[in-house]
């Protein structure tokens, strides 16, 4: 009843209308149609995409097999705590591995049993059967082969003595060539390390490597001939040169030169402990040297307070930007400083740094 009444109705329609009504139809059904084609193009599309990755995934997957399967031809011993990433690569292990391998020493971690190697976040318990019978892990004993100019450090640190090992070793201890060059440049200037700690002199030396290192430094007493001791003859510290400081024991050209530079921008040195304020020179060293030198203050440079200028004055090391600012303003306006004590009683400067400078300070 329904269909007789739509044919009905649109016989009823104008033919404009009518024509109108199939267009619509038409472009309807059109629609339908390419939306089936495309969601059917999108499927196989897919379809294939997997298809190929799929293939790709069982290509790689072979080519690995093969790589490993090569790999387990041709095994050998090793020792995970000093490997490379070349060596490791040729026993099968994938990048993941190596890198976690390497991370882990790097942070200092240390391979003491062979089950240790398990900890290495990647590497499952076939893949460490495979290599279990080739692990190589020697006892808390160093071994060092030399070949071919090449060191293999079988523990990872040993006692030695700073002043005498060479670049070669620095290198096995995991230390930079450049770190190295600086302690042998150190030691050639006639320096030399009297405490473990003396190697944090050595400018750029990674902290933490250093604290690894200081408890294996053994250093030797060094044996000087009394005789040639004896010989060095007393030295004004306000008069010598950098030859003649060089004459010191264990004073070379670097520290001989800030010996001198230093006691320029005091004015003169007052006393034998201002060495120790000279960068490089330790507390061991300034023992060894304090009975060689005197000192005479009658060339002492000293500051007139009531005369010096902001710049001068702020050059002098024991003398602050800000406290060279508040002597000069204080003086230009209470007028000339009739006594040194001013500095104190007029809170100008504090008592630690007022005992410092006292002795370079002058009215007129």
């Amino acid at each position: 009843m329904r269909l007789k009444q739509i044919i009905k109705e649109y016989f009823n329609y104008s033919k404009s209308e009518q024509n109108g009504l199939i267009i619509l139809l038409v472009l309807l059904f059109s629609i339908l149609i390419i939306s089936e084609i495309l969601d059917s193009k999108e499927d196989d599309q897919a379809f294939f995409e997997r298809k190929e990755q799929s293939y790709l995934d069982s290509l790689m997957q072979s080519i690995e097999t093969k790589s490993v399967t090569k790999n387990r031809d041709s095994l050998f011993f090793f020792n995970p705590n000093i490997a490379n990433k070349l060596t490791l690569s040729k026993l099968g292990f994938n990048d993941f591995q190596i890198n976690n391998i390497l991370k882990y020493r790097l942070k200092g971690g240390w391979f003491y049993r062979k089950s240790d190697l398990m900890k290495i976040y990647g590497i499952h318990k076939s893949e460490y059967n495979r290599v279990l019978a080739y692990i190589k892990i020697d006892s808390k004993k160093t071994i060092i082969k030399e070949n071919f100019n090449k060191i293999e450090v079988v523990d990872k640190y040993f006692y030695f003595d700073p002043n005498t090992i060479s670049p070669l070793i620095w290198d096995s201890f995991g230390v930079s060539r450049k770190i190295s060059y600086r302690i042998q440049k150190y030691l050639a200037t006639g320096a030399r390390f009297q405490t473990p700690s003396d190697l944090r002199k050595i400018y750029g030396f990674d902290s933490l490597k250093l604290n690894r290192l200081i408890p294996f430094v053994s250093i030797k007493a060094s044996v000087q001939n009394k005789d040639s001791l004896q010989s060095v003859p007393l030295l004004d510290l306000n008069l010598a040169d950098t030859n003649q400081l060089k004459r010191l024991p264990g004073i070379g050209s670097v520290l001989s030169s800030r010996i001198v530079k230093y006691k320029k921008v005091l004015g003169g040195y007052i006393e034998k402990r201002q060495l120790l304020e000279v960068y490089g020179i330790s507390k061991s060293e300034y023992e060894r040297i304090k009975n060689f030198i005197t000192i005479d203050i009658h060339d002492i440079s000293y500051l007139n307070l009531n005369s010096i200028h902001l710049d001068q004055l702020k050059k002098h090391p024991y003398i602050s930007n800000r406290l060279a600012l508040d002597i000069i303003r204080y003086r230009d306006r209470n007028g000339k400083y009739k006594r040194k004590e001013e500095l104190l009683s007029k809170r100008i400067v504090d008592d630690s740094i007022y005992k410092k400078i006292v002795p370079y300070l002058r009215l007129n």
